[in-house]
């Protein structure tokens, strides 16, 4: 991993917004690149899908990436993708042998979350949008496709549901928009699952020396940091009264996950790490 290369060209392209998170930039960049997550959210810093995209594209020039990807927007937030890995999601997403997807109702009315699948009738716009938005970036015109539009009045349309959807997680969220915008998880303990990285150390040190770029009374305690580096690669929360009914599925879903994903391109060992929660307000 060429880390001074990439380092120094996210300074050049956004500046002082990358100083002090270029580090979770990188590897956000290279877990896509490598194929770890086919699209992430990205989250380190504000930033237009038109700019990502041209530093993207430099990256790729100067041979800081293996893969082509990409950036869109929904609405202020901006993914990035790896198209090659991508193609797959329109046609085979929701139902393997080995998981069934699921959907968690969080309308305000209900007393409690109510569990149900993704081929819920609840869900079926939004999961035609989502099929429709990978169907869009995965095309051939997708260099001019760096927006994919959300109506924000059709209610039939639910942004964290959408959301979830692109970011792979086995459970997601949806609640009833023509109803009210809250949902009913503000009295409800949330089992936080986290698959979590810790990164190769080689993979850090390749083709790079780290240590030149920073001061001397710095260079030994960030390069030990640099070793010891974990990362968050997905993050997602179940309401524990649902985490009950699903918790075996979720197991057996981080087991295909950690079979069929090349995480050890990048981390030396991967785990699924969980906690209850207890948030003292729910951002959707």
């Amino acid at each position: 991993m060429k880390v001074n290369e990439i380092r120094s060209l996210l300074l050049k392209k956004f500046g002082k917004r990358s100083t002090s998170k270029w580090y979770k930039a990188l590897l956000d960049i290279v877990i896509v690149d490598f194929g770890i997550k086919d699209i992430l959210l990205f989250d380190c810093w504000s930033v237009s899908s038109c700019e990502m995209n041209n530093f993207l594209q430099s990256a790729k020039v100067m041979n800081l990436l293996n893969n082509h990807l990409s950036a869109f927007s929904f609405g202020m937030d901006v993914f990035l993708y790896n198209k090659s890995a991508v193609k797959h999601l329109k046609n085979n997403l929701f139902n393997t042998p080995e998981f069934q997807q699921y959907v968690i109702d969080i309308s305000k009315p209900l007393n409690h979350p109510k569990l149900l699948t993704i081929n819920c009738k609840e869900a079926k716009e939004t999961v035609a949008l989502f099929s429709s938005s990978i169907g869009r970036i995965t095309s051939e015109l997708e260099e001019l496709l760096h927006d994919v539009e959300i109506d924000a009045d059709d209610a039939r349309i639910n942004p964290p549901c959408l959301f979830g959807l692109l970011l792979g997680y086995p459970a997601v969220y949806w609640y009833d928009r023509t109803v009210s915008e809250d949902n009913c998880l503000l009295t409800e303990h949330l089992y936080l699952y986290q698959v979590i990285g810790e990164v190769e150390p080689e993979i850090i040190n390749s083709d790079t020396d780290l240590s030149k770029s920073l001061s001397p009374n710095k260079r030994n305690s960030s390069v030990r940091y640099l070793e010891k580096t974990c990362h968050t690669v997905l993050s997602f929360t179940i309401p524990t009264i649902i985490n009950e009914k699903i918790k075996s599925d979720i197991k057996l879903w981080f087991i295909e996950w950690k079979r069929s994903v090349p995480w050890s391109s990048v981390f030396a060992k991967i785990s699924l790490e969980e906690k209850i929660v207890e948030p003292q307000a729910v951002c959707l």
